[in-house]
């Protein structure tokens, strides 16, 4: 292999950052029988017919921390065989990472696959819309998108909409003003923007239509309760009047994507996933599984397979209610982000900062709380590791290094919080609708945890009183609340509601808390009285999170 410094083929130099490989590579993609959960119609001629996705151009992998992005592009559709792929990496913007969990599709790739929209958050915990051009290691902030949610992008590539606020908002790809189609977003479930100038989008129940030019937010499905609770991530076809959506069911075994139009009526079938599936033109459709993105060419006017699915990537993020973080542009750039590697190692320190040991092996550890007894901790752990769609607690003994492994059921149990005897835990339990989480009491020992709270609320627990009498959590949107530990017991509101707050912790005497919350635009910490939560004085400066009274 030669190559030329003035004129370089196979790699470049990148000033002050290294090499970057730029030329073609070509790989040949493994065969695999893996098939759609279940799917419309079976393959046509799949036994006669093997043609493959191919790949084309580059793979690119952008790090921030654990967050890894990549991107790839589509052939002709009769192309075989053979991909070409390549790796290199970028960084986040100067002081920045991705915002919100790594299975959330927080970036979208515009429609010529130039261009990615990228949700980050800056050091103070405040979410924006950054474009960042493919061929430049440079990246743009778009003023006025704070708190931006699940970008999107119109048909020419001129405007990007987001969720924020509540709302649903579009601004230009150069910059500009801010503007606001539509509120009372509930949930920001997905959007896409047609050729036509109609966005259809996810508020969190049924899909509804806007106009980009203004005019009323109307209702576009039903949901057929109480079968399903919401229909999400909608994607135009190339027609702009045919659309796929995914629907949440209860059971999330019968989740599913469907085609519709916006004509109405019912949609009809299209394969049966636990998360969502995408079109990538010209005919084929993307989807998840296992951490596995496949893509598989689709006969959309007859709504079958016509071909067996193909494995494009692997360590995708993907959540068991339909959440999957990847994005392809009208000419076939797909863009995904990969999942981080959960593995970690408990560490015991001193409180002169100097390490101790090791406590036990490494695990997929995502939460650990240490009981008052200092002798147990409980860890929230996702299994099976690397896959965020099952989260489980159990219990390691500090002194022994056991790892006592628990399954209670539901999609994910998380949040631990111990009480100050050390011998019960109260942890939320997380219902598949996403919008209810219940609030589970478990003895240590006993094989089942009770109810303590099943209010059809988000609820996450955050401290429990040193005296046993109360639990401290919080609701959606941040309300604070607390709720007497006892069989029966209504939780009550603690004081203002104006500002949404998390991790609050009450003080040893019960008579103050610690929170976070938002304040110009980054997390801060706050001190106030409990249970009113007034004479409030901030204690951070520069942003801040989770603080503790003694």
């Amino acid at each position: 292999m030669h190559d030329a410094a003035d004129r370089p083929v196979y790699v470049e130099t990148v000033a002050r950052k290294g090499y970057r490989f730029i030329a073609p590579i070509t790989h040949v993609a493994a065969q695999t029988d893996v098939e759609p959960e279940s799917a419309a119609g079976m393959p046509e001629g799949a036994a006669q017919n093997r043609r493959r996705v191919a790949l084309l151009a580059s793979t690119v992998v952008v790090c921030a921390g654990a967050v890894v992005l990549a991107w790839v592009k589509f052939r002709h559709p009769e192309a075989r065989g053979d991909t070409a792929s390549m790796r290199f990496t970028a960084a986040m913007p100067d002081g920045t990472q991705m915002a919100g969990a790594p299975y959330v599709p927080n970036m979208a790739i515009s429609p010529d696959g130039r261009t990615l929209a990228l949700v980050v958050s800056s050091p103070g915990g405040t979410s924006s819309l950054w474009l960042r051009p493919l061929g430049s290691e440079a990246a743009r902030h778009l003023d006025g998108t704070e708190g931006a949610l699940l970008p999107f992008w119109s048909p020419d590539g001129r405007e990007v909409g987001f969720f924020a606020d509540g709302q649903l908002k579009r601004v230009g790809a150069s910059g500009g003003p801010v503007r606001v189609l539509c509120g009372s977003i509930v949930f920001a479930g997905g959007a896409s923007w047609a050729p036509g100038g109609v966005i259809l989008y996810s508020a969190g129940g049924p899909l509804y239509t806007v106009n980009v030019a203004g005019g009323p937010c109307k209702q576009l499905t039903r949901l057929d309760q109480p079968r399903e609770f919401r229909h999400v991530w909608p994607q135009f076809l190339a027609d702009g009047r045919r659309f796929i959506y995914f629907a949440a069911t209860a059971d999330i075994t019968k989740n599913a994507t469907y085609l519709s139009s916006l004509d109405g009526g019912h949609g009809d079938l299209v394969l049966t996933n636990r998360t969502r599936a995408a079109f990538a033109p010209p005919n084929n459709l993307l989807f998840v599984r296992n951490g596995i993105l496949f893509a598989q060419k689709w006969n959309f006017e007859r709504n079958r397979a016509r071909d067996e699915a193909v494995p494009l990537a692997e360590n995708v993020n993907a959540f068991t209610i339909g959440l999957s973080a990847f994005s392809v542009s009208q000419n076939g750039v797909l863009v995904y982000r990969s999942g981080a590697n959960l593995e970690r190692q408990l560490v015991c320190y001193g409180r002169d900062g100097k390490r101790i040991r090791d406590i036990g092996g490494s695990g997929a550890y995502l939460q650990f709380a240490l009981s008052p007894d200092e002798r147990t901790a409980a860890l929230t752990v996702s299994v099976p590791p690397g896959q965020i769609t099952n989260l489980r607690i159990w219990l390691l003994r500090l002194d022994t290094a056991i790892l006592s492994r628990y399954d209670f059921g539901n999609v994910a149990n998380m949040d631990p919080v111990w009480s100050p005897d050390s011998r019960h835990i109260v942890f939320a339990s997380f219902e598949v609708n996403g919008l209810k989480t219940e609030l589970l009491q478990w003895t240590i020992g006993e094989e089942r945890p009770k109810l303590l709270l099943a209010d059809g609320r988000a609820n996450k627990p955050d401290d429990w009183s040193s005296d046993g009498r109360l639990l401290l959590y919080h609701r959606e949107h941040g309300a604070a609340m607390f709720i007497p530990v006892e069989q029966g017991a209504k939780p009550v509101a603690s004081g203002d509601s104006e500002f949404p707050k998390d991790q609050i912790h009450l003080s040893p005497d019960g008579t103050r808390v610690a929170y976070n919350a938002i304040s110009a635009g980054r997390s801060e910490v706050f001190v106030a009285a409990f249970p009113s939560f007034t004479g409030t004085v901030q204690v951070s400066a520069e942003g801040g999170v989770t603080a503790a009274l003694e």
